[in-house]
């Protein structure tokens, strides 16, 4: 998960592995509260964990993923803590961070040379 953009009503999060639409955890955390959701990119470096799913760090690569806009910026506590996110600072027993990044919607980038 990559960086909440809040707005006074909504929140909307970048997701690449299982919070997209049809993955793993998209039913139980997503769906029903998410009001909007389209393709997009943002830079970064994609890690296949040997636990069996994604993570991104700071990088250069273009990652696809989706934008996610929720109507309530609650859901951020769910999503947290799923992720092992710790406000303040991540302890050594988890892998979540979260971060403010650009990520570009479809149309800003569709036909651009993005492979």
């Amino acid at each position: 998960m990559c960086f909440p953009v809040e707005s006074v009503q909504t929140v909307s999060v970048f997701v690449y592995g299982s919070l997209k639409p049809g993955e793993l955890y998209y039913s139980e955390y997503c769906e029903g509260k998410v009001v909007a959701q389209r393709s997009a990119i943002a830079y970064g470096q994609l890690y296949d964990l040997p636990m069996g799913y994604p993570a991104m760090t700071f990088g250069d690569q273009v990652v696809y993923g989706m934008l996610l806009t929720f109507a309530d910026p609650a859901v951020l506590v769910a999503l947290d803590e799923l992720e092992g996110y710790v406000e303040g600072g991540v302890e050594m027993s988890t892998i979540g961070w979260r971060s403010r990044c650009l990520a570009l919607k479809e149309s800003h980038w569709a036909g651009r040379g993005f492979t």
